[in-house]
């Protein structure tokens, strides 16, 4: 039974628990708590299936002082996961803990020696954060379930433990683990990718500029921009991206970038170096989304070379002109 659950609800009437004939109901004043401990079987499915195949991988601290109901609990766990750690109260539990032994879940009972269940459990929860907690317990008053949310059990199972109710419980359990795990396996896969590209951007040949869609403000510029406009970047950061153009403002450098944006091939243009010259570059625009704003990137290529030598090639043509031309004259005379 998921404790929190019953807090997050918001109401003190929690019979939208009741799970059938074999749901046991706990009443104290107006606050109704339900139990669940249906012992049906519910089918296995294909989700469980690779709950189960997960729960394998993980480990599990089990921490109860009676021997006979440790060593049959064990049993049972290690045949689910993958390490079972086991302590004979919480004060032992602790100290795995301590020792850098930390599970992926732990299962504890309630009433033992030298530190109870509960006890460990608010240790647990101050220093370890959201790890979760599964009690093992006899107990059914009101104030102990109570106890229980308050410090941050995830979940419990009623004494003597029904091996089909446990199972329930911790693929409940497992489904949730299962998610943070694929969520952070997302995260690592974006900062992965997010090293590469960086690595790309930084790198790349072309001069980058990364610029806010809306203000045109400049946020970003790579290596090659660098050298290519003599701007650091910390100079260039926040500044209108107009300062790379000549003359351009406004409207007018709105639309020059949403014409270039739209094109499959890069344009001329005149950029501004740092020292106030101006030079012709290759530039094409794109645009993409972060979580929080639009943003356009800006590609610069120094066209110096290209166009020297285009006009060398159209001096080489303007001498075969005049060449022929001589050579048609001599020919009519």
């Amino acid at each position: 039974m998921a404790l929190r659950q019953l807090v997050n609800s918001g109401s003190n009437d929690y019979s939208h628990f009741t799970r059938g004939a074999n749901s046991t109901h706990l009443s104290h004043g107006t606050l109704r708590i339900v139990m669940d401990i249906s012992l049906s079987n519910t089918p296995a499915t294909p989700e469980d299936d690779v709950l189960r195949q997960f729960l394998r991988t993980l480990s599990v601290l089990y921490v109860e002082d009676n021997a006979d109901i440790r060593e049959q609990l064990t049993l049972f766990l290690q045949r689910r996961f993958g390490e079972v750690l086991v302590a004979q109260d919480g004060a032992e539990g602790l100290r795995l803990f301590e020792q850098g032994r930390t599970p992926d879940l732990v299962i504890t009972d309630v009433r033992m020696p030298a530190m109870d269940g509960l006890t460990m459990t608010g240790h647990l929860r101050e220093r370890w954060g959201d790890i979760p907690i599964m009690v093992t317990t006899a107990h059914e008053e009101t104030e102990f379930l109570l106890k229980a949310i308050e410090i941050g059990v995830d979940e419990f199972v009623v004494k003597p433990v029904d091996t089909r109710q446990m199972n329930r419980a911790l693929l409940k359990i497992g489904a949730h683990l299962h998610a943070c795990h694929a969520l952070a396996q997302a995260q690592r896969t974006l900062e992965a990718n997010e090293a590469r590209y960086r690595a790309i951007f930084w790198t790349a040949m072309d001069a980058f500029c990364v610029f806010d869609w809306e203000s045109l403000n400049i946020l970003e510029i790579n290596r090659r921009h660098q050298t290519l406009y003599s701007h650091s970047a910390e100079d260039i950061s926040g500044q209108n991206i107009d300062i790379l153009f000549d003359n351009v403002h406004g409207t007018q450098l709105r639309q020059l970038i949403a014409d270039t944006a739209s094109l499959q091939e890069p344009m001329i243009v005149r950029h501004r170096h740092s020292d106030g010259t101006m030079f012709p570059v290759e530039m094409t625009i794109g645009q993409f989304n972060t979580e929080d704003q639009r943003c356009g990137l800006m590609v610069t290529r120094d066209a110096r070379e290209r166009l020297d030598n285009i006009e060398e090639q159209d001096s080489v043509v303007d001498a075969l002109e005049i060449t022929i031309d001589a050579l048609e004259g001599m020919l009519e005379r």
